[in-house]
């Protein structure tokens, strides 16, 4: 918009008149709200407002509240439908973490303490495969602690977005990156029933532990079809049948020097490549990895096929100064498990606990080289968000995918986070090279 629509700059009636107008419907540029031009009606009353709806206060950016439709009342998940003064159909989808400080500090304080050293016994010249547990998962606990994290709310043209973890950077394929106020952005000019992706950068980095840590979340939503109304109003969901994640640990490396676990003339084998998307056959593809942990929630399945993970050892191989295989030995995976499952209907949340040893690292019957650990609570959303926050030790690489059902009916992968190898030193813990802490999400 130009200056001069904005109307006559000596006119202060004017001036004052666009100025209420923005202040009330927070005009920004750049393909979200700009001010109105003059003599315009001003559209705050069918702006939805993001932030109040993290309250439970469903309104618009007027303060107008919005007439409700629909409400699911989800735990983890709720959605809100209804429609603004006007009558312009909106969408509230609202989800809340269960994961509270106290289990992050919880995982932090397992993660520093003493790591107790895998025998020699755990490992073994052949491999068990893949390991696939059906579990009955518990139902959601009354007494969980919910805290909002995030809220989309969606018309036909326009979106707003909240999330709680301060001032943030919303970069949208189709709009640009923009800046939120206020821990909210406002997209308008939206194309109606259409598909929209924001990947959220919290401007804030935090010191975790010595650390810096910057939160990012990623978030999907579609807007309603052009003219809805009351009569197209219906529960929420993307995700049908299924929604999984996988945690992959691997050395980018073809070989690394073996000089840390005190032979100087001999390399590990490594997995000789980069991150990698899994395939559709995972978690049973051919390993590409040192360790791999699964898991999947059937939304609508019975006991016990409610929740299934399934877990992974690579062959390490140990080769001579000639590049000769001098052995091939396989980690014990005990203790890789997933556990304190509970699956709702539209949330369901596990807690990854990871360590493996390499077995070539080892005097007499005790492991010596220092674990592949890791633990972190992982949030599945039936809209179709897999949220991670967990904390790790800086070795090997780590990455981190979620899957999700498409319209169509088939799969898709999505990236959740990338985490680099930054030396094997630190597979001996907390006390050689700090932990990683880590909180990311992926959507469909």
């Amino acid at each position: 918009m130009k200056d001069s629509e904005l109307g006559d700059s000596n006119d202060e009636k004017s001036d004052k008149r666009i100025l209420d107008w923005c202040m009330r419907d927070r005009c920004t540029r750049g393909g979200v709200l700009t001010a109105p031009a003059y003599g315009a009606e001003p559209r705050g009353s069918d702006i939805p407002d993001a932030t109040s709806a993290l309250d439970g206060t469903f309104q618009t950016q007027d303060g107008a509240a919005v007439e409700i439709v629909s409400d699911d009342l989800d735990q983890g998940e709720r959605v809100v439908q209804g429609l603004t003064s006007n009558g312009v159909a909106v969408r509230f989808l609202v989800q809340s973490t269960s994961v509270s400080d106290a289990d992050r500090d919880a995982i932090k304080q397992d993660l520093a303490g003493p790591t107790d050293p895998q025998t020699a016994t755990d490992f073994g010249e052949t491999t068990k495969g893949v390991e696939t547990f059906n579990v009955t998962a518990e139902p959601l606990s009354p007494d969980l602690i919910w805290e909002p994290v995030s809220v989309i709310a969606s018309t036909p043209s326009a979106a707003s977005i909240a999330w709680t973890a301060g001032e943030f950077t919303a970069k949208v394929p189709e709009v640009g990156s923009e800046q939120s106020r206020g821990g909210e952005v406002i997209l308008e000019e939206l194309e109606p029933g259409s598909p929209y992706s924001a990947e959220l950068e919290s401007s804030e980095t935090e010191l975790v532990d010595e650390q810096l840590a910057t939160r990012t979340r990623t978030v999907e939503f579609q807007t309603l079809p052009e003219q809805a109304t009351r009569d197209d109003m219906s529960l929420f969901t993307y995700q049908n049948w299924t929604t999984a994640y996988i945690h992959k640990t691997f050395i980018p490396d073809a070989t690394v020097d073996a000089i840390y676990c005190g032979q100087p003339s001999n390399t590990f084998g490594g997995d000789n490549r980069s991150y990698r998307t899994p395939s559709f056959d995972a978690p049973n593809e051919d390993p590409d990895y040192r360790t791999m942990m699964f898991g999947n929630v059937n939304w609508d399945n019975p006991a016990p096929y409610d929740f299934i993970w399934t877990r992974g050892i690579g062959a390490s191989k140990i080769y001579n100064s000639g590049g000769g295989l001098v052995t091939t030995l396989y980690a014990g995976a005990d203790d890789m498990v997933v556990k304190e499952i509970s699956v709702g209907s539209s949330y369901a949340k596990a807690y990854f606990d990871h360590s493996s040893s390499n077995p070539h690292c080892s005097f007499f019957d005790v492991n010596y080289g220092g674990v592949i650990r890791y633990a972190e609570w992982v949030e599945f959303y039936r809209s179709g968000t897999v949220a991670v926050d967990g904390y790790r030790f800086k070795a090997p690489a780590h990455e981190m995918y979620a899957r999700f059902n498409t319209a169509s009916g088939s799969d898709v992968w999505r990236t959740i986070s990338h985490r680099p190898n930054e030396g094997f030193q630190c597979l001996l813990g907390n006390g050689a090279c700090g932990m990683d802490f880590y909180q990311a999400s992926a959507s469909y």
